[in-house]
């Protein structure tokens, strides 16, 4: 190998560690960083006493995303008692 095409090679890989120390920082932040979701919760009373449509519970939306359903979260505060009295409000 000839002294020109040693220092080619030695310059093209100065440049690729500079290159690289350059960019590795960025890189790190990117994967680094959270990404904050936005949600809505929302409580629903359910029907007056009728378990079947669903009852007390929150539903969940994705407020990124144009508001899209998420999922429900059954509360499970009634499920014992025979007879429900109807939730007036959530605490």
């Amino acid at each position: 190998m000839s002294a020109s095409a040693r220092t080619r090679t030695s310059i093209y890989l100065v440049q690729i560690f500079l290159l690289l120390t350059l960019l590795m920082p960025v890189l790190l932040l990117q994967a680094q960083s959270p990404t904050v979701k936005h949600y809505l919760y929302v409580a629903v009373p359910g029907i007056r006493d009728y378990l079947g449509y669903g009852g007390h519970g929150i539903l969940v939306f994705d407020m990124d995303s144009g508001h899209r359903f998420v999922k429900r979260i059954d509360t499970k505060v009634f499920i014992l008692i025979k007879h429900l009295p109807m939730l007036k409000a959530l605490l």
